[in-house]
């Protein structure tokens, strides 16, 4: 594991980055799960000190800031759907695909 964004409450199975790279997506897919909600992440402010030495520990890990709310840019509700597949469009607009449930 290279850093950990916290803000979701189960397993991420979707992750996009924008097509300028400043932003990534996430998403779950984990049906009943009470998150259903698609983050979108400040990838900029996140890896900016990427290269500095004091920037990652002894194994490697990028020292993320304590609080990864402060990379968070908004989320989104997605009603009872989950996740399944995030992409960017050539003008940088998200697309969020899920599976339908009648539930």
């Amino acid at each position: 594991m290279v850093g950990e964004l916290k803000g979701h409450s189960d397993t991420v199975y979707a992750l996009k980055f924008s097509r300028d790279g400043e932003i990534l997506a996430s998403g779950i897919f984990f049906q009943g799960s009470m998150d259903n909600t698609v983050k979108l992440w400040d990838a900029v402010k996140a890896f900016e000190d990427l290269e500095t030495d004091d920037f990652t520990t002894a194994t490697g890990h990028i020292n993320l800031p304590e609080s990864s709310q402060d990379l968070l840019l908004g989320t989104y509700m997605t009603k009872s759907t989950p996740v399944i597949h995030l992409h960017f469009t050539r003008r940088n607009l998200l697309l969020a695909a899920g599976a339908y449930s009648s539930q």
